[in-house]
């Protein structure tokens, strides 16, 4: 189990900000969660050495939908704050998925199975590169475990999940 750093849970006032980021277009958001995930960051972590910053990516049809990818804005705070570098296209979501949210465990783990690929920026460092994965929630893991399995398979190793909130 890989460590999970968490900023607060997904309830009341944190579930509301991050329902208005995805779906009231309010990408501003975002640079405070980053802001407040790094504060939080640079005061738990043992910090591993200059890690790569990936966020979790929407399929393209979902951001061209929603406008941009939440994880990707927070992810951006989140290294401005911390000097940590983001890849915004170390991985690239090559099949569209259902809403996580309205699935059982079960099938959020077969939705999100084979996913995403590595991006070619990402392709080009070395393996063995560290990575810190970011996403926006945390529910039961499925999201982020095809990504970390897509990465480690092309020999990546991920040192630590952070996300805004926790379900």
């Amino acid at each position: 189990m890989l460590p999970l750093l968490a900023w607060g849970h997904y309830q009341g006032p944190l579930k509301q900000l991050l329902g208005r980021l995805k779906y009231d277009q309010q990408a501003q958001v975002a640079r405070l969660l980053g802001q407040l995930l790094g504060v939080t960051w640079l005061e738990t972590q043992s910090h591993h050495r200059q890690p790569i910053v990936v966020p979790i990516p929407l399929h393209k049809v979902r951001q061209r939908e929603r406008g941009y990818n939440q994880s990707a804005l927070i992810a951006n705070s989140f290294c401005q704050f911390t000097g940590l570098n983001v890849m915004l296209n170390g991985l690239v979501r090559v099949r569209a998925t259902a809403a996580q949210f309205s699935l059982s465990p079960q099938d959020r783990l077969t939705n999100v199975s084979e996913a995403f690929r590595v991006g070619p920026e990402l392709a080009q460092k070395s393996r063995g590169s560290k990575i810190v994965l970011l996403d926006d929630i945390y529910t039961t893991g499925a999201t982020i475990n095809s990504a970390v399995e897509t990465l480690s398979q092309a020999g990546f190793q991920v040192v630590e999940i952070v996300v805004v909130a926790k379900a």
